[in-house]
Protein backbone atom coordinates (compact mmCIF):
# COMPACT_ATOMS: atom_id res chain seq x y z
CA UNK A 1 0.00 0.00 0.00
CA UNK A 2 2.77 2.15 0.58
CA UNK A 3 3.97 1.82 -2.97
CA UNK A 4 0.31 2.87 -3.99
CA UNK A 5 -0.72 5.79 -1.43
CA UNK A 6 2.56 7.23 -0.76
CA UNK A 7 4.07 10.17 -2.91
CA UNK A 8 7.41 9.34 -1.21
CA UNK A 9 7.87 5.58 -3.22
CA UNK A 10 8.17 4.00 -6.22
CA UNK A 11 7.38 7.28 -8.24
CA UNK A 12 7.73 5.18 -11.96
CA UNK A 13 5.30 2.98 -10.01
CA UNK A 14 2.84 5.47 -9.14
CA UNK A 15 3.10 7.40 -12.22
CA UNK A 16 1.97 4.19 -14.23
CA UNK A 17 -1.10 3.73 -12.28
CA UNK A 18 -1.57 7.12 -12.57
CA UNK A 19 -1.45 7.05 -16.89
CA UNK A 20 -3.04 4.01 -16.71
CA UNK A 21 -5.25 3.47 -13.53
CA UNK A 22 -5.01 1.13 -10.83
CA UNK A 23 -7.79 -1.48 -12.29
CA UNK A 24 -5.00 -1.93 -14.62
CA UNK A 25 -2.48 -3.68 -12.58
CA UNK A 26 -2.85 -6.75 -10.67
CA UNK A 27 -1.16 -7.40 -7.29
CA UNK A 28 -0.55 -10.63 -5.40
CA UNK A 29 1.20 -12.44 -3.16
CA UNK A 30 4.11 -14.89 -4.61
CA UNK A 31 4.96 -16.28 -1.85
CA UNK A 32 3.97 -17.37 2.10
CA UNK A 33 7.38 -17.12 3.74
CA UNK A 34 6.93 -18.58 7.53
CA UNK A 35 10.78 -18.49 8.75
CA UNK A 36 10.67 -14.80 8.75
CA UNK A 37 14.80 -15.19 8.58
CA UNK A 38 14.48 -16.30 5.25
CA UNK A 39 12.90 -13.21 4.09
CA UNK A 40 15.64 -11.56 2.29
CA UNK A 41 16.77 -15.05 0.40
CA UNK A 42 13.09 -15.39 -1.18
CA UNK A 43 12.54 -11.43 -1.81
CA UNK A 44 16.15 -11.82 -3.92
CA UNK A 45 15.00 -15.11 -5.46
CA UNK A 46 12.25 -13.21 -6.75
CA UNK A 47 13.80 -10.08 -7.62
CA UNK A 48 16.11 -11.73 -9.85
CA UNK A 49 13.66 -13.47 -11.54
CA UNK A 50 11.72 -10.00 -11.77
CA UNK A 51 15.19 -8.47 -13.30
CA UNK A 52 15.33 -11.21 -15.72
CA UNK A 53 12.24 -9.84 -17.71
CA UNK A 54 12.07 -6.59 -19.97
CA UNK A 55 12.67 -3.36 -18.23
CA UNK A 56 9.56 -2.25 -19.41
CA UNK A 57 7.29 -4.84 -17.56
CA UNK A 58 9.63 -4.30 -14.24
CA UNK A 59 8.54 -1.04 -10.87
CA UNK A 60 11.19 -2.13 -8.98
CA UNK A 61 13.85 -0.01 -8.63
CA UNK A 62 16.06 -1.82 -6.27
CA UNK A 63 17.93 -4.93 -7.60
CA UNK A 64 19.27 -6.31 -4.17
CA UNK A 65 16.51 -7.10 -1.55
CA UNK A 66 16.46 -5.36 1.69
CA UNK A 67 19.48 -2.50 0.30
CA UNK A 68 19.49 0.60 -1.89
CA UNK A 69 22.90 -0.75 -3.04
CA UNK A 70 22.46 -0.24 -7.84
CA UNK A 71 20.37 2.87 -7.17
CA UNK A 72 21.26 6.69 -7.07
CA UNK A 73 19.40 9.91 -5.82
CA UNK A 74 19.34 12.34 -8.48
CA UNK A 75 21.02 15.82 -7.37
CA UNK A 76 17.80 17.59 -6.21
CA UNK A 77 16.97 14.53 -3.98
CA UNK A 78 20.61 14.07 -2.50
CA UNK A 79 20.23 18.12 -1.45
CA UNK A 80 16.59 17.81 0.00
CA UNK A 81 17.77 14.66 1.88
CA UNK A 82 21.38 16.47 3.48
CA UNK A 83 19.04 19.38 4.12
CA UNK A 84 16.12 17.31 5.65
CA UNK A 85 19.01 15.44 7.75
CA UNK A 86 21.83 18.25 8.71
CA UNK A 87 19.67 21.51 8.68
CA UNK A 88 17.42 23.15 11.36
CA UNK A 89 14.37 21.36 9.82
CA UNK A 90 15.43 17.97 11.22
CA UNK A 91 13.90 18.12 14.98
CA UNK A 92 16.88 16.54 16.76
CA UNK A 93 19.24 19.35 15.03
CA UNK A 94 21.75 20.14 17.90
CA UNK A 95 20.13 17.87 20.31
CA UNK A 96 20.90 14.65 22.40
CA UNK A 97 18.87 12.38 24.75
CA UNK A 98 19.89 12.83 28.40
CA UNK A 99 21.07 9.78 30.44
CA UNK A 100 17.41 9.44 31.71
CA UNK A 101 16.11 9.08 28.24
CA UNK A 102 18.82 6.52 26.97
CA UNK A 103 18.00 3.95 30.14
CA UNK A 104 14.10 4.33 29.49
CA UNK A 105 14.77 3.35 25.83
CA UNK A 106 17.00 0.34 26.74
CA UNK A 107 14.66 -0.64 29.01
CA UNK A 108 11.58 -0.80 26.32
CA UNK A 109 13.66 -3.00 23.84
CA UNK A 110 15.49 -5.32 26.81
CA UNK A 111 14.35 -8.91 27.57
CA UNK A 112 10.57 -9.85 26.50
CA UNK A 113 10.25 -6.50 24.42
CA UNK A 114 12.92 -7.21 22.44
CA UNK A 115 11.72 -8.78 18.99
CA UNK A 116 14.45 -11.60 19.09
CA UNK A 117 13.61 -12.51 22.78
CA UNK A 118 13.19 -16.56 23.09
CA UNK A 119 13.76 -16.75 19.23
CA UNK A 120 16.83 -18.86 17.88
CA UNK A 121 17.97 -18.52 14.01
CA UNK A 122 18.11 -21.69 12.23
CA UNK A 123 21.43 -23.03 10.75
CA UNK A 124 19.77 -22.02 7.44
CA UNK A 125 18.85 -18.45 8.05
CA UNK A 126 21.96 -17.73 9.80
CA UNK A 127 24.00 -19.05 6.49
CA UNK A 128 21.85 -17.00 4.15
CA UNK A 129 21.57 -13.93 6.55
CA UNK A 130 25.27 -14.31 6.29
CA UNK A 131 25.46 -14.03 2.72
CA UNK A 132 22.65 -11.85 2.00
CA UNK A 133 24.22 -8.61 4.00
CA UNK A 134 25.23 -6.08 1.34
CA UNK A 135 27.62 -4.68 3.32
CA UNK A 136 28.98 -7.42 4.59
CA UNK A 137 32.20 -9.30 2.56
CA UNK A 138 32.10 -12.93 3.47
CA UNK A 139 35.15 -15.20 2.46
CA UNK A 140 35.77 -18.23 1.88
CA UNK A 141 38.36 -20.20 3.37
CA UNK A 142 39.82 -23.34 2.52
CA UNK A 143 42.45 -26.08 4.24
CA UNK A 144 44.43 -28.22 2.34
CA UNK A 145 41.87 -30.84 2.07
CA UNK A 146 39.32 -28.21 0.25
CA UNK A 147 37.33 -27.98 3.13
CA UNK A 148 35.21 -25.06 3.58
CA UNK A 149 34.14 -22.39 5.58
CA UNK A 150 31.88 -19.32 5.18
CA UNK A 151 33.24 -16.47 7.24
CA UNK A 152 32.73 -12.87 7.42
CA UNK A 153 36.42 -11.22 7.59
CA UNK A 154 36.10 -10.52 11.28
CA UNK A 155 34.85 -13.97 11.97
CA UNK A 156 38.13 -15.32 9.60
CA UNK A 157 40.34 -13.56 11.55
CA UNK A 158 39.00 -15.40 14.70
CA UNK A 159 39.54 -18.18 12.88
CA UNK A 160 42.40 -18.26 11.25
CA UNK A 161 44.06 -16.35 14.75
CA UNK A 162 45.56 -13.07 12.68
CA UNK A 163 44.25 -9.62 12.41
CA UNK A 164 41.83 -8.47 9.23
CA UNK A 165 45.10 -6.89 7.76
CA UNK A 166 46.01 -10.75 6.94
CA UNK A 167 42.49 -11.77 5.77
CA UNK A 168 42.01 -9.01 3.26
CA UNK A 169 45.64 -9.00 1.77
CA UNK A 170 45.19 -12.72 1.29
CA UNK A 171 41.80 -12.59 -0.09
CA UNK A 172 41.59 -13.65 -3.95
CA UNK A 173 45.37 -14.10 -4.31
CA UNK A 174 45.75 -17.62 -5.31
CA UNK A 175 48.29 -18.11 -2.43
CA UNK A 176 47.53 -20.04 0.61
CA UNK A 177 47.50 -18.28 4.27
CA UNK A 178 50.52 -19.75 6.26
CA UNK A 179 50.44 -22.34 3.16
CA UNK A 180 47.49 -24.14 4.16
CA UNK A 181 44.54 -21.86 3.95
CA UNK A 182 43.33 -19.88 0.85
CA UNK A 183 41.08 -17.25 1.20
CA UNK A 184 38.60 -16.51 -1.36
CA UNK A 185 35.79 -14.04 -1.75
CA UNK A 186 33.94 -16.53 -4.23
CA UNK A 187 33.05 -20.49 -3.95
CA UNK A 188 35.65 -23.04 -5.49
CA UNK A 189 34.18 -24.84 -8.41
Amino acid sequence: MEHIKSHNSNIPLQRAIKKYGLEAFEFIVVEFVEDTFLLTNREQLHLDWLFSLASELCYNICTTAESRLGTTHTAESKAAISTAQLGENNSFFGKTHTAETKALISERVAGENHPMHGKTHTPESITQNRLNQPNRISVFVYDIDNNRGVFSQNEATKFLKCNVSNVSRNVDTGKRYRKIYLITTSSLP
